[in-house]
């Protein structure tokens, strides 16, 4: 995932091995602050691969992408498109991890943060360049939203929700 991440900036512009470590702590809000020992060996086996390729520019190297590492983007982004589900459900591997008593309020949070991403998204012009795009998003989004509150209502009033809920 860093490595289509870093070809994913490289394809925005050159890039230097600490600007993606952070791009990276920018993007997760600081979430994730990988250090030199995280990107310089991705770096690397994107240039083994010849997804990437290597100039020296006053001294210090730059990573650019290559054609190949464009074509191999291109081909992760179509996969994340038309599969994106199934990467979203890798949640359910973390989700495993967290104490049962604790997956209510881990939910509750996981829900805020996605809706401040997709807030922070459809209001970017940057990320959705066209308002018919931004309307779309807002449509669909408030659509999944209803549907996600009736459940939690029809699991509320069942006794089936959380602890929580089951107490109200």
């Amino acid at each position: 995932m860093i490595g289509m991440y870093a070809l994913h900036q490289m394809s925005r512009e050159p890039i230097y091995g600490w600007q993606l470590a952070e791009r990276i702590a920018e993007t997760t809000k600081g979430g994730w602050r990988p250090g030199a020992g995280a990107v310089y060996p991705i770096l690397k086996s994107l240039v083994h691969q010849k997804l990437a390729r290597i100039e020296v520019r006053g001294g210090r190297k730059v990573y650019l992408v290559t054609p190949r590492g464009r074509a191999r983007l291109a081909w992760m982004r179509t996969r994340i498109r038309d599969g994106g589900g199934r990467y979203l459900e890798l949640r359910r591997l973390v989700l495993d991890l967290v104490d049962p008593a604790e997956r209510p309020e881990w939910a509750i949070e996981h829900l805020r943060r996605s809706l401040t991403m997709f807030v922070e998204l459809s209001d970017s012009t940057d990320l959705i360049s066209s308002a018919r795009g931004r309307a779309l998003m807002y449509r669909q989004g408030a659509r999944e939203l209803r549907g996600a509150l009736a459940r939690l209502e029809r699991a509320r009033r069942s006794g089936t929700g959380s602890r929580r809920a089951r107490k109200r």
